[in-house]
Parts: C-alpha cells; structure tokens; sequence
C-alpha cells in the first residue's frame, strides 16, 4: 500500500490583478489581459478564474485547449483546483473562434454539470463567459455585449 503527502499553497503571483470581478465585462477584461495571448485563436480554450469571497481574483486555469467548434471540460480539474486555492467562487471563460458568442447545448450543458458539482462544495459559479472577437456572451446576464480586444505588452 502507497501512502501519499498531499501539500496545497497558495501565493500571489501578481500585484497587478483587478481588485474584484463584477460582472461579465470584467471577467472578460480579466481573460484578455491574463488568459488570451490573441484574438486569432483557432481553437476554443476554456479557463477558469478562481475567486475568494470578494471575487477577487486568486489564479486561472486553463481546463480545456480543444478543437475549432469544441471544448470539453472535466469537472474534476475544475472542482480540484478550486479546492486547492481554497476559492469561493468561480468563473468560466472561453472563446468560439466562429466569432458567434451564442451558447451551444454542449456549454449550456457544461455550465449546468459544473453549477451542480459545484454545489457540493460551497463553490459558487458566477458566470460562464463566451468571447468572440466584437462580443461576449454573459450567461449570468443572459445577454450578448459588445467587445473590445486589448493586450498590453
């Protein structure tokens, strides 16, 4: 029989992060400035933005590098990590590289399995966030907003 040590710590890597996530502009604003290295991506990536109980931001993961129209998320590496740095909520952000910011059935799905195994834990889901190169799509706000891409370098 194998016995393991577990060792979980968090440290902040950044002064630079936004005091708290709001809303899904921010959210995306966040993904923009620390998840996404461009708009030209050929392939949809899904990250999650890890929150204490303030929203502010605690790490990013990047759970899902998938295909053109595809992006399949295992929702133990999302619940695990959460676990790990001990965050409060979460938030979802991916892109379509269609540029079409509408849900599919399959992130519609997602979103639902991960609520649900989130609930579990305490864990909050604030929102799942679909960009595209002019628009993002909020399913908290149930809406699609326009969008400006910028990066500083």
């Amino acid at each position: 029989m194998s016995i393991y040590k577990l060792s979980i710590s968090r440290r902040k890597v950044s002064n630079n992060t936004p005091d708290r996530i709001r809303n899904a502009r921010q959210a995306a604003e966040y993904a923009m400035k620390y998840c996404y290295k461009s708009t030209q991506l050929w392939r949809e990536q899904l990250y999650v933005v890890y929150l204490d109980r303030n929203n502010t931001p605690l790490c990013h993961l990047m759970v899902c590098n998938g295909v053109t129209s595809k992006c399949i998320m295992d929702n133990r590496l999302a619940i695990k990590s959460a676990l790990a740095c001990d965050a409060d909520a979460i938030v979802l952000i991916h892109n379509h590289p269609s540029n079409n910011t509408t849900p599919s059935q399959s992130d519609i799905d997602m979103t639902d399995s991960l609520k649900k195994a989130l609930s579990c834990f305490s864990i909050r889901l604030l929102d799942h966030v679909i960009l595209g190169e002019d628009e993002l799509f909020s399913f908290n706000e149930e809406r699609k907003q326009k969008l400006t891409w910028h990066h500083s370098n």
